[in-house]
């Protein structure tokens, strides 16, 4: 545990100095007293929604985690679903691109016992879900409501970079976990940067164990697809709770007491889809500053709020589904994760196949 911290204290500092960075640059271009009257007057009731709602989502959004890992592992429960999964929010939060959510996760699996071969390939899936659920959220959107194109011309070529990029990590993903040519490529590209003098010696041992842990991703990716109806319901899930997850923002509009009826819920939902769309290009932990501005824009143009209200929205939104996510996910990790069982679903048989590579590996 210690030297995972060690290893998160750059990444923490500068997940700091660019939210310090982004606070002051927010202050310093709007009316801060404006900001934090809005904030102050805001409905406690509507809060407490957004709170529920918040709960509600994080339970839902790990029912396809659990889905795609019982058939490798029938112990596997929906607690151990629920705490490995909610260890993504802070790992994501604090690095660039959201890249640092499952690399620990495969770490969480590979504690109690599951291969990282098979938590990478269950992994992939339900990152595959995901993505794809904002590429239907977002073209859903462009087609069902017209006016969105017109409220957000100024920022029409950030969303189209935005889906573009979403739609190609949507099929470099599925292309890692099903394409033999696939993973070829990247062994070839692999042996070529083992090449170099400096990977001289090891590199021969490093490209077996890369290869060996491709297929293994693969036949667990290809073994989980062909459980079409939990490859269903994991989709239907992870959809579900992304619904629930962008409707948020409409609560705190109703916090703040702008007059918004439950007619335009799939509105703003649409309207945060393509929030986090359009910024999932920025290389700060969490998009801070692309984020937050974008969001900002949105709802200026679309809702008509002033200014004021904008941040102050904005700063409760990402108050809930940022700050309180990434709280509540470290604290998940240093109570629950950092003190699990290991090997707790281990087989026998894994146990002497696992001691006997170990014994190997330190020959």
């Amino acid at each position: 545990m210690k030297k995972i911290l060690k290893d998160l204290l750059p990444k923490l500092i500068f997940f700091l100095i660019v939210s310090i960075v982004v606070i002051i640059i927010l202050f310093s271009t709007n009316d801060i007293q404006s900001v934090f009257s809005e904030i102050g007057n805001s409905n406690g009731l509507w809060l407490l929604v957004c709170l529920c709602v918040l709960i509600i989502y994080m339970l839902i959004n790990q029912i396809s985690l659990f889905l795609l890992t019982r058939p490798i592992c029938p112990k596997f429960t929906f607690i151990d679903a629920f705490l490995i999964g909610s260890t993504e929010y802070f790992f994501n939060g604090i690095t660039p691109f959201a890249s640092g959510g499952q690399p620990f996760q495969v770490y969480a699996y590979n504690k109690v016992g599951i291969s990282p071969s098979k938590s990478t390939g269950v992994l992939l899936i339900n990152y595959v879900c995901y993505q794809l659920c904002i590429v239907i959220c977002c073209f859903v959107s462009l087609i069902y409501y017209k006016e969105l194109k017109t409220s957000i011309s100024n920022v029409i070529p950030m969303l189209i970079i935005g889906i573009i990029i979403n739609v190609l990590v949507l099929l470099i993903f599925f292309g890692i976990g099903k394409s033999s040519h696939f993973r070829l490529a990247l062994t070839a590209l692999l042996r070529k940067i083992i090449s170099f003098k400096i990977f001289r010696g090891r590199g021969k041992n490093l490209l077996s164990k890369f290869e060996s842990y491709c297929v293994g991703v693969q036949e667990a990716f290809n073994d989980l697809l062909s459980h079409k109806l939990r490859s269903f319901f994991a989709i239907l899930f992870k959809l579900i709770a992304q619904f629930i997850y962008f409707s948020i923002p409409f609560f705190i509009l109703k916090a703040l007491g702008i007059e918004i009826t439950f007619s335009r819920i799939f509105f703003v939902i649409a309207m945060t889809t393509f929030a986090v769309a359009m910024t999932c290009f920025i290389p700060t932990p969490g998009a801070s500053g692309g984020i937050e501005i974008a969001f900002k824009q949105l709802f200026i143009s679309i809702t008509g709020v002033t200014p004021s209200v904008a941040v102050s929205g904005m700063i409760l939104w990402r108050g809930f589904t940022y700050y309180l996510l990434m709280l509540f996910s470290f604290i998940i990790y240093v109570v629950f994760i950092s003190k699990a069982k290991p090997n707790r679903y281990m087989n026998y048989e894994e146990m002497i196949n696992e001691a006997t590579i170990t014994e190997n590996e330190d020959i």
